[in-house]
């Protein structure tokens, strides 16, 4: 069943799409610890619940962490050539994202390279990731899985 018949068949039940919590895509969070200098950012694919990956950054803010996990997935997909759904629960790195760049006054290393390749990324495959990246509905479907578990 592709994911437009699925949505039908939730419709059809009666059942809004956006209340089914996604079970297929990749989740990505980032993680802001010690007031910005033990940052990192990993993904999880949400069909195995397996971590994809786990990066420590160093000192960052949060937003820059989301921002470089929706890269690092983008980056997976490409390598793979293979397209699914990345869900992030960051407004700010969406819009990062969406403009291939962040607006964030703070440096980092990996920002420059991230942002090169994004820039690199034809657009049309661009265009088809971009497609794919949701934001996560914390409220409705709970903390995403790619969270660190740092809340209190």
């Amino acid at each position: 069943m592709n994911k437009e018949e699925i949505i039908k068949s939730f419709n059809g039940a009666g059942m809004n799409v956006s209340e089914v919590k996604p079970s297929f895509g990749i989740a990505v969070d980032g993680s802001s610890r010690d007031g910005g200098k033990d940052c990192a950012y990993r993904g999880i694919s949400l069909y195995e619940n397996k971590e994809l990956f786990n990066v420590k950054i160093g000192e960052a803010t949060n937003n820059i962490a989301e921002f470089l996990g929706i890269v690092h997935a983008f980056g997976l997909m490409i390598k793979k050539d293979t397209y699914v759904d990345v869900y992030t629960d960051s407004n700010t790195a969406i819009s990062w994202i969406k403009n291939r760049r962040t607006h964030s006054s703070k440096k980092h290393r990996l920002i420059d390279r991230a942002e090169k390749f994004l820039r690199g990324i034809p657009k049309d495959r661009y265009d088809k990731l971009v497609k794919g990246l949701y934001k996560w509905d914390t409220e409705t479907w709970g903390e995403i899985p790619a969270d660190f578990g740092y809340k209190r």
